[in-house]
């Protein structure tokens, strides 16, 4: 993610790096794809979409992988009622991108996040405690 390189593990099944420290948050990010399975595109989109804690407590990061496109992607959070409580927009590298969310202000709940970029709309959602 930090040098926007990407590598096929299944071309090149090693990987080495050097680095001076032992925290490396955002560094990496992980694409898994099973071989050979058929699904739509905007399955596949929305299955490589990643956001995690969920439930989340006070912030949650959303990575978003590649084949969301070159162009920036848009990110609308919604509370269950379809209100708008936060809009975002993220721009992309070519290893993807990753963006964390801080919650403060906003009830415990259920909230959905739509994404749209050039390659497809994707739809998740996140539990807020």
């Amino acid at each position: 993610t930090q040098t926007g390189t990407r590598t096929n593990l299944s071309q090149q099944p090693s990987y080495a790096f050097r680095t001076s420290t032992t925290a490396l948050p955002g560094r990496f990010s992980l694409y898994f794809a099973p071989a050979g399975v058929l699904a739509s595109a905007s399955q596949s989109l929305s299955q490589a979409v990643t956001l995690f804690p969920n439930p989340a407590h006070g912030r949650f990061t959303l990575l978003l992988p590649a084949e969301m496109g070159k162009a920036p992607v848009l990110v609308i959070v919604s509370n269950q009622l379809g209100q708008r409580v936060a809009t975002r927009t993220v721009p992309m590298t070519a290893a993807g991108a990753s963006t964390e969310f801080n919650l403060a202000g906003l009830a415990p709940g259920i909230y959905s996040l739509r994404l749209s970029s050039a390659n497809g709309q994707v739809t998740k959602r996140v539990v807020v405690e």
